[in-house]
């Protein structure tokens, strides 16, 4: 009989203490959409230049913020670009130190003679066309090794992704230290000195469906091909490391794309990471749908993809900067984008970017809509 009261006592606080949770954690929170009419910021995408191509002019509004983290470390103003606006949205953000990480995009070493791996010839892809792979180095160098530098106070991880599995090389390399470390680098540098970088050319004659000969060439030849036919055998399975433009400390996180989304998931979760801020290579490829890209990244985390510090494909182009811009704005459409410079220590209360909402910016009186 004692026995049966005290499990009915301990079901009812059971149930009592899980009502409890559930009024504690709403299923939808109040937002006030109402947007504010401001001028474009003067300094939107203008930090180097050289990277994105800008249009002249475009409509902006303020919104109110979305993510206001408990003691917040960095204020962000984010944006996104709407097609019934007719322009740009701006909603500030405030992420706390303790539950943010930076995610860096695939900054592989590709054509580095420090470490040896190269592009395969004569018609392989890996990360991009041999000629655009110093652009890439330079926007590491002025770009994304700064924005590290800036934020690693503010944010609780700075993480790289890097293609493959976590391999013992790798894994000593980045994750290990101390004498381990140097001679995982040596042996691996050994490793991409020995492998053979050549594949098969594009072939000269195809075989076509002759009712579907455009459906048909396109599967025989199409756009990016990074398979062993062009890349030779085994190029994927090399560990492919980090370039040397970026520095990386012992704290740092390392994922690869052999884990899963599932397991990186669980790893960051159990960290308390709740935001990220994406940055790296490529906005048309790997930021958007690889491992750690955002298609998978924002069904469970907030993430803000820090445009000026990622680069596009060039498309074996000389247009980067042009393809960025709009690689960019196609990205905007269903994500918050932010830029380095709009990334900042939180010095101010949480109603700044609220008083400049409902008051005059640059001389501009705000008109609501």
């Amino acid at each position: 009989m004692q026995f049966e009261k005290k499990f009915i006592i301990f079901i009812l606080l059971f149930f009592s203490i899980f009502r409890l949770s559930l009024l504690s954690t709403p299923s939808t929170i109040s937002y006030n959409n109402q947007l504010i009419d401001i001028p474009i910021p003067d300094d939107f995408l203008e930090d180097y230049q050289e990277y994105i191509d800008l249009f002249p002019s475009l409509n902006a509004a303020l919104g109110q913020p979305l993510v206001v983290n408990q003691s917040p470390s960095l204020e962000i103003m984010s944006w996104r670009s709407s097609y019934n606006f007719r322009g740009i949205i701006l909603i500030p953000q405030y992420f706390n130190r303790e539950c943010t990480a930076v995610i860096v995009m695939h900054p592989w070493s590709v054509n580095e003679e420090a470490w040896g791996l190269k592009v395969p010839e004569p018609h392989g892809v890996c990360f991009d066309t041999p000629d655009s792979l110093d652009g890439y180095k330079s926007h590491m160098e002025t770009k994304i090794q700064p924005f590290i530098d800036a934020v690693r106070p503010y944010v609780k991880h700075i993480a790289f992704s890097l293609p493959g599995s976590k391999d013992t090389l790798r894994k000593n390399i980045y994750l290990s230290g101390g004498n381990k470390s140097i001679q995982a680098q040596k042996s691996l540098q050994h490793l991409l000195d020995q492998f053979n970088y050549f594949g098969y050319s594009i072939p000269t004659s195809l075989s076509l469906n002759p009712l579907l000969p455009i459906t048909d060439y396109f599967r025989l030849f199409p756009p990016l091909d990074a398979s062993d036919y062009y890349n030779g055998k085994g190029f994927w399975n090399l560990p492919i490391p980090l370039h040397t433009s970026l520095l990386w400390n012992e704290s740092d996180l390392f994922f690869f794309d052999g884990e899963g989304y599932e397991s990186i998931k669980r790893q960051l979760k159990k960290k308390g990471i709740k935001n990220i801020l994406l940055c790296g290579y490529a906005l048309n490829l790997c930021i958007k749908g690889s491992v750690l890209g955002y298609e998978n990244l924002k069904k469970d985390f907030n993430v803000l993809i820090v445009a000026d510090a990622c680069l596009s494909s060039s498309r074996a182009t000389p247009f980067t900067p042009l393809l960025t811009f709009s690689d960019i704005f196609d990205c905007s459409l269903n994500n918050l984008m932010t830029q380095t410079s709009w990334v900042k220590p939180q010095q101010n209360t949480l109603s700044t970017f609220q008083n400049k909402s409902l008051s005059n910016i640059d001389g501009k009186k705000a008109q609501p809509h």
